[in-house]
């Protein structure tokens, strides 16, 4: 990650808990000033989890994150970007603030929900584009204020390094949490870290 720009770095708890490069790279991102997100024990559906499923998951989740990291997070990437009501209720009573997801009908919270720009960066890669068409639509599409989500590991899959560091030199980003209070212009970033990842 480069000086100057802050993300928020999504991850399974389960690779905190199971791999240490993981867990001593997600540490050096939270401790130069980047905020790590929960995105659920093992990167499994909560779209249809009931509340007892969900509290029991975000209590390990919240207790690794606790431990392995000395932090308490606020946001809560929802895999597959949709979760059931109890998924809501569990991780509001957690203290989760915002979620990056679709908002179930008929529920009522405080938490915020927000949406990623669309198409993300994978969403394109799978649609033929290559690394620096993939960063050029990404910045054509942002609008100020909105969440633009990144999966690093997509791009050097696709031999787009180079791209995406260019991408990120040329921003101006903000963590998503700054995002969901609608405190900024800027683009809020979020990076779905599954391993293998790099830190530099």
């Amino acid at each position: 990650m480069k000086a100057g720009v802050s993300a928020g770095v999504s991850i399974p708890a389960s690779h905190l808990e199971t791999d240490k490069t993981v867990r001593d790279g997600i540490r050096r991102l939270v401790n130069t000033g980047n905020e790590v997100v929960v995105h659920g024990y093992r990167h499994t559906s909560y779209m249809e989890t009931p509340y007892e499923t969900a509290n029991a998951e975000l209590t390990a989740i919240i207790s690794c994150f606790d431990s392995r990291l000395g932090v308490q997070p606020a946001g809560f990437h929802v895999p597959f970007m949709r979760c059931s009501r109890g998924t809501v209720q569990a991780a509001e009573e957690h203290g989760i603030e915002w979620i990056v997801g679709t908002e179930p009908s008929d529920v009522d919270t405080s938490i915020s929900f927000l949406q990623p720009e669309s198409p993300y960066d994978l969403q394109l890669f799978e649609r033929g584009n290559a690394g620096p068409a993939v960063t050029e639509r990404m910045a054509e599409t942002a609008e100020g204020g909105s969440l633009l989500l990144c999966h690093p590991n997509i791009h050097a899959v696709h031999d787009a390094r180079k791209s995406f560091a260019a991408f990120l030199a040329e921003g101006s980003f903000v963590k998503p949490s700054t995002a969901a209070a609608d405190e900024t212009e800027q683009l809020g970033l979020l990076l779905d870290c599954f391993p293998p990842f790099q830190v530099r």
